[in-house]
């Protein structure tokens, strides 16, 4: 069964739309970064440049997620069709599913850098730098490891949905694979990477928050209204993008009911990582105009 018509044109159209607000934010930060941002901008770029990988990789593999058992099958309608190979197309999979997961994490670490530079000196691009590659290692360890996860053949995986009726029988032209066990150690624990983060980095968020809007308005009368005002325009654009993660407790949620044959069906199954598309195509937006310097 291929994807429905409303939901392909509606996927092609926010993975689109993210990848080129993505991309013109990456030259934004390139070519009109001041120099009293540049610390800050490496966090910027390090998030846009997942943000673009992700629409990318989500174009590409139109991913439909069937959970069935102990297994999770993947039905992958996207144009990397044309590569022929449910392994290459898996590879990409974990590269879009590690954009997702390293979403939270990276908005966490904006909080807590403005919370730091309001309250101490700027870093240095290079400290900066050395962070971010740390904090992203472990999300590229883990899948890595997940992209080795044991996968079913298209002929297996075909034959153990088939008995799930009409529409879980797939022609030809779609590429089919899955997780023989989603309790593999490589295999859980990328699922949890995807799904835990949000959580903590909540936690991160709300405190760092608070702590910033308290500073803000003990120290206002010390700070010069355009200092305060671009922390404080900064700050709103990050509350906003917060926002956002909370999409991710719909995607994980639809899994989980999949898992527990609870709630299944096309659109349903399509939608788990549609909605992940929305957070990194929306939140490019709101750095373009919150973010002075990119507004003008």
């Amino acid at each position: 069964m291929t994807a429905p018509l409303p939901i392909s044109i509606l996927h092609y159209s926010v993975c689109s739309l993210g990848t080129i607000a993505n991309v013109f934010l990456l030259a934004m930060i390139l070519l009109r970064t001041p120099k009293s941002m540049r610390a800050y901008s490496i966090l910027l770029f390090s998030q846009t440049l997942l943000q673009a990988t992700t629409c990318i990789t989500s174009g590409i593999v139109f991913m439909r997620l069937i959970p069935q058992d102990m297994s999770a099958f993947f039905v992958m309608s996207g144009i990397g069709r044309v590569f022929g190979s449910y392994k290459i197309m898996y590879y990409l999979y974990s590269v879009m599913l590690h954009g997702h997961a390293h979403y939270s994490i990276m908005l966490a670490v904006c909080f807590s850098y403005r919370l730091y530079v309001i309250v101490s000196p700027v870093p240095r691009v290079r400290t900066t730098s050395i962070a971010v590659i740390l904090i992203y290692l472990p999300t590229l360890i883990i899948f890595t490891w997940f992209s080795q996860s044991t996968l079913y053949d298209q002929e297996s995986a075909k034959v153990a949905l088939s008995g799930r009726g009409a529409s879980y029988v797939f022609d030809e032209k779609e590429l089919v694979t899955g997780l023989v066990n989603v309790l593999e150690p490589s295999a859980i624990t990328g699922i949890l990477w995807v799904c835990a983060p949000c959580i903590p980095a909540y936690v991160v968020i709300i405190v760092a928050g608070q702590h910033m809007h308290r500073i803000l308005a003990a120290n206002s009368a010390h700070m010069s209204k355009k200092t305060s005002k671009a922390h404080r325009e900064i700050a709103k654009g990050l509350v906003l993008q917060a926002c956002l993660p909370a999409v991710y407790t719909f995607s994980c949620g639809t899994y989980l009911f999949g898992q527990l044959d609870l709630v299944h069906g096309p659109a349903i199954e399509y939608t788990t990582h549609m909605a992940g598309e929305w957070c990194v195509t929306i939140s490019p937006f709101l750095t373009l105009y919150f973010v002075q310097p990119y507004r003008r």
